[in-house]
């Protein structure tokens, strides 16, 4: 095909498992090469050879080879690779040769990972209660309690996410983190969750305030630029018996309220 200028394009391209992926061509994107002026395109998949070709450009016409059918991969206006379903095996590194008119073929590659976003958008934390808002829930805890644990999850996702916890959304507290791989049964629809990662963030909270604000925050690909996290309002349960027509209680306005109704002997 001619001479070669070899390029080094740092980063990873992220595609999500399920969707339509696109595999930007750096040369174009950058607009180092104009597409108006592209003769010939080549993507390759594991390595620059002939058998590794998944499909190419030359002069308007686009055609997968190597026997690959119709409909698996295109090639955009902007010279991007498009994957229309993208899976866990499309992951690795992609090769391109672009042919500028009058020019020396160009060649280079592209990182690309799948990447598989969580089933709710914010992390999970256990026992703890939903409020009105998505981003909020309530943990209750005895009111004897001198300690508390608070774990916070985020399940089947890839890249694995950071979980870190804070008390007040300011302070981060030392948290034991546990990441686990997921390989779920060969069932039909599991492919979407298999091979991802699952992680939890373990707190220990001591001698706490009532209507205490901790937060967990999730960092990472799967999750976004602006990141996740979970507002928890952890609650004293006032302790309560039934008592002779009325309530004991510990709290202060329950129990005066209630003594009226005792029997006294």
């Amino acid at each position: 095909m001619g001479g070669f200028v070899q390029l080094n394009i740092g980063g990873t391209v992220f595609l999500e498992r399920g969707q339509r992926g696109i595999v930007p061509c750096p040369l174009i994107k950058s607009r180092q090469i104009s597409p108006g002026n592209v003769d010939a395109m080549y993507w390759f998949f594991g390595s620059a050879s002939d058998a590794s070709i998944l499909i190419y450009y030359f002069f308007g016409k686009v055609a997968p080879q190597n026997g690959i059918p119709e409909g698996v991969y295109d090639i955009d206006s902007e010279f991007s690779l498009i994957i229309e379903s993208v899976t866990a095996s499309n992951e690795g590194t992609y090769y391109f040769q672009v042919k500028p008119h009058l020019k020396m073929i160009e060649e280079g590659q592209v990182e690309v990972s799948d990447k598989v976003s969580p089933s709710r958008p914010y992390p999970t934390v256990i026992g703890c209660n939903q409020q009105y808002d998505a981003d909020t829930c309530e943990a209750r805890v005895r009111h004897d309690s001198t300690v508390h644990n608070l774990t916070c999850v985020m399940e089947q996702v890839k890249p694995a996410v950071q979980l870190r916890w804070f008390w007040g959304g300011l302070t981060e507290l030392k948290a034991t983190v546990t990441v686990r791989p997921v390989v779920l049964p060969a069932y039909m629809g599991s492919s979407l969750r298999n091979h991802t990662y699952s992680t939890s963030a373990s707190v220990q909270v001591a001698a706490f305030d009532d209507e205490e604000v901790y937060v967990c925050e999730a960092m990472g690909v799967a999750v976004g630029n602006l990141g996740a996290r979970m507002i928890v309002r952890l609650t004293k349960a006032h302790h309560t018996t039934v008592a002779y027509g009325g309530v004991q209680s510990d709290n202060p306005v329950e129990k005066a309220a209630a003594n009226d109704g005792d029997i006294v002997l």
